[in-house]
C-alpha cells in the first residue's frame, strides 16, 4: 500500500489524534507522535434563555447521519416540548433527502439552511445554545477528529456528540458535553431534553470545553509543540 510505503520511508510521522497514532504505530517502525490540528478561537456572548437552539454546521453526507437528528427532533416535539429547535447549516449529498423527511413528517422544529461562509460562522455559533457533532464512523475508522470539534470547544458552548472513537474520547476527557447513541433515538431525545433543563450544567460544559481548547488546540500551543517536535529531529 502507498500509505505503508510513506510510513516506512519517513523519519517521523505526525498523527492528529492519539487513536490514529496508535493505529499507525502498529503498521510501521517509524516513530509516530501526536499533534492535534489547531483552531482559531470563536468567542460567544449569548446567554442561555428559555428557547434552546441546537446547531450543526458542516457537510450533509451519509457519514453525518443527520436524518437521525431529524427523527430525534420529531420525538422531542411529540412530547409537546416547543422550546427546542435544531438548525442544520450546510450542503451535501443527503440534503435533498433530509428536506424530504422534514416535509413528509411535517417536522417544524428543524430548520435546514444553505452553507454559510467562514466569516459568518461566528455569528451562527453566537446564535446557538448547544452545538451538535455527529458521525456514523466506528472502530478503526473513527480515529479522525473533525476540525469543527476544536472550533466548537472554543465557543464555550456545550456539545452534543453522536460519535465514537476519538471524538467520543475528547468529549469525555474535556467534560464539554454529552455522548449519545443514534441507535436509541428515544433515549437520545430524553437526554437532550434533560440537558436543556439544566442551565448550570450547560454553562459548566461550555467552560470545560473552552479550558480544554486553550490547553490543547490554541494555535500558539500547537505551534510550540510542533517546534519542540522539529527541534528533537534536528
Amino acid at each position: 500500500k502507498l500509505s505503508l510505503y510513506i510510513y516506512n520511508s519517513s523519519d517521523l510521522l505526525i498523527a492528529q489524534s492519539t487513536e490514529l497514532k496508535d493505529k499507525i504505530s502498529k503498521q510501521t517502525r517509524t516513530k509516530v507522535v501526536y499533534l492535534p490540528n489547531p483552531s482559531r478561537s470563536f468567542l460567544s456572548k449569548k446567554k442561555i434563555e428559555k428557547n434552546i437552539s441546537i446547531g450543526y454546521a458542516g457537510n450533509f453526507g451519509k457519514v453525518q447521519n443527520l436524518d437521525k437528528v431529524i427523527f430525534i427532533a420529531k420525538i422531542i416535539r411529540k412530547k409537546n416540548i416547543k422550546n427546542i429547535n435544531f438548525y442544520l447549516i450546510g450542503d451535501g449529498s443527503e440534503k435533498k433527502k433530509l428536506l424530504r423527511i422534514l416535509e413528509k413528517n411535517k417536522i417544524n422544529n428543524v430548520f435546514i439552511k444553505k452553507r454559510i461562509s467562514i466569516n459568518k460562522i461566528t455569528s451562527f455559533y453566537n446564535q446557538m445554545d448547544i452545538l451538535l457533532i455527529n458521525s456514523n464512523l466506528k472502530g478503526h475508522e473513527a480515529v479522525i477528529i473533525p476540525s469543527k470539534l476544536q472550533a466548537y470547544l472554543s465557543t464555550s458552548k456545550p456539545i452534543i456528540s453522536f460519535c465514537e472513537g476519538s471524538v467520543k474520547n475528547i468529549i469525555n476527557n474535556s467534560k464539554a458535553g454529552i455522548n449519545l447513541s443514534n441507535l436509541d433515538l428515544d433515549s437520545a431525545a430524553k437526554k437532550i431534553i434533560n440537558l436543556t433543563k439544566n442551565k448550570n450544567k450547560m454553562i459548566k460544559f461550555g467552560i470545560n470545553g473552552k479550558n480544554f481548547f486553550k490547553k490543547n488546540y490554541e494555535l500558539k500551543i500547537v505551534v510550540k509543540k510542533l517546534n519542540n517536535i522539529i527541534s528533537k529531529c534536528l
